[in-house]
């Protein structure tokens, strides 16, 4: 009996000190990703000294079965009503969003920097942010860009051979009055860079065509539409 008790003492003592440790240890990680965190920001763009006021927080992402952390950071201008610099990165390091706003560099009149230069200053952030392969992001036109807005605006799509990824686009905006980027989107959380297949011994359009017809089959049928003037219009296609 008394050797009993003393076996439930420990498993006691032991329940607690794990009880206890567990949450200290749940704190140093969460020390060890904000402080890289920060670190990354400011590998990226420079934090002016009178921002001053810091605030964060943390989310989860789910991805699959897998949950990836977000900092949420955010450095307020003290000196500057409602100026702010906010990031968002991901526990790989990954900058997923950027933006800095500052009513004293609004624009309100024409621009001060040229279309040119601000693809040069969005094109040097590019090289910070996503380092590791910028290099395959292109500059494609989307037709975003508004004469009376103060930000020019820049799309850059990968491609890996000449082929454009149609998911992996960055969007980034640069004042037209300073030159600075001003936001930033880009990846999803916890994306990583795929290793693409080969383009070589790619067949055409056409060719794709014949052996879809070939292999695949199709046949010949009658189909109707109704156009709301009381009349059946009807048409024949090919459909597999």
């Amino acid at each position: 009996m008394k050797r009993k008790k003393i076996l439930s003492l420990i498993l006691t003592v032991c329940l607690a000190v794990s009880i206890i440790s567990m949450p200290a240890f749940g704190a140093e990680t969460d020390s060890k990703g904000l402080e890289q965190a920060v670190v990354t920001m400011k590998q990226v763009v420079v934090i002016p000294d009178s921002y001053k006021d810091f605030t964060h927080s943390s989310s989860q992402y789910d991805i699959g079965d897998q949950k990836v952390t977000i900092w949420n950071l955010e450095w307020e201008n003290s000196d500057d009503n409602n100026g702010y610099i906010s990031a968002s990165i991901d526990e790989n390091g990954d900058v997923l969003t950027y933006n800095k706003y500052s009513p004293s560099e609004s624009s309100n009149g024409l621009a001060k920097i040229t279309k040119e230069d601000a693809q040069k200053s969005a094109e040097e952030f590019l090289n910070k942010v996503i380092p590791s392969y910028s290099n395959q992001m292109k500059k494609i036109d989307t037709n975003s860009n508004n004469p009376s807005s103060d930000q020019y605006n820049f799309t850059y799509q990968q491609f890996v051979d000449n082929t454009p990824v149609d998911f992996n686009r960055v969007e980034i905006s640069v004042s037209k009055s300073t030159g600075e980027v001003t936001s930033y989107t880009g990846l999803n959380p916890g994306a990583k860079m795929s290793d693409y297949p080969a383009t070589s011994g790619v067949i055409n359009l056409n060719t794709a065509e014949k052996s879809y017809i070939d292999k695949l089959g199709v046949h010949l049928e009658y189909y109707s539409s109704y156009d709301y003037k009381e009349k059946i219009k009807c048409f024949s296609g090919l459909f597999s």
